[in-house]
């Protein structure tokens, strides 16, 4: 399995975001387009887009150049043109940062979808992360992996810390 970011997983994250600006254009136009509907939704659409924005942003420059391959025994990280194989015994822990809304399947928020992991390499104590903008569902798959500690850190807004 290959993951990489690719458009597609750019709007597979986006989509709900376009359906709500949707939402809000229906309302401006009901409203007649008067200043107090222009106002609330102006309110409504900055609290709503900028948190989901600096997520995106975020995980982007993340994993910008990156691509994983994965497989049973590990995985094969390209980052710029070097290549570099990691076998899940050579790895300390795997941690999922991930909103309990998202967990459960049913985000109720639109930045809770956002979703990433931190692979702890014990040869060399690099971090790896590896954000949903590669692969959308990787909460599934990363709860596939046999042999590798993985540690389940529930977060409401899950931006990127660095290490």
């Amino acid at each position: 399995m290959i993951f990489k970011i690719k458009l597609l997983n750019h709007f597979k994250l986006l989509w709900s975001n376009l359906l709500l600006l949707i939402f809000f254009y229906v309302v401006i136009v009901a409203s007649n387009f008067s200043d107090d509907g222009l106002q609330y939704f102006l309110i409504i659409f900055l609290i709503t887009i900028l948190p989901i924005l600096y997520l995106h942003i975020g995980y982007f420059i993340a994993n910008k150049g990156q691509k994983i391959t994965l497989f049973d025994s590990g995985f094969i990280y390209e980052k710029n043109g070097k290549s570099s194989t990691i076998l899940w015994a050579d790895v300390n822990s795997v941690d999922l940062y991930i909103s309990g809304n998202m967990e459960s399947g049913i985000p109720k928020l639109p930045f809770e979808v956002y979703h990433y992991v931190c692979v702890n390499n014990s040869n060399n104590n690099e971090k790896i992360i590896i954000t949903c903008l590669m692969c959308p569902k990787l909460y599934k798959i990363v709860k596939e992996i046999h042999g590798v500690d993985i540690k389940i850190k529930r977060r409401v807004f899950c931006s990127i810390r660095r290490m």
